[in-house]
């Protein structure tokens, strides 16, 4: 599988502490199982980024879904 060479290309000592960025192409949930479980790996730290652009099909898509069907994915507080 390409995603498991690429990731061993990184050198070992590097391999601990990942960031894998990729665009809208790997927004799939496949994608993002697979990045998830990479980051249960004993003595690995992965995180992930994912850039998708909102095009007007899909902003139609979003404003068609009935109110309450979306949940906020992370949640921030700033309380100083």
């Amino acid at each position: 599988m390409v995603r498991s060479e690429a990731i061993a290309q990184v050198p070992m000592p590097y391999r601990r502490n990942l960031l894998i960025r990729c665009d809208g192409a790997g927004a799939s949930h496949q994608l993002l199982d697979w990045l998830t479980a990479q980051g249960q790996v004993r003595g690995r730290k992965l995180d992930y980024s994912v850039g998708f652009a909102i095009g007007e099909n899909v902003r139609d898509a979003i404003t068609q879904l009935p109110a309450g069907s979306c949940t906020v994915a992370v949640r921030i507080c700033l309380a100083f």
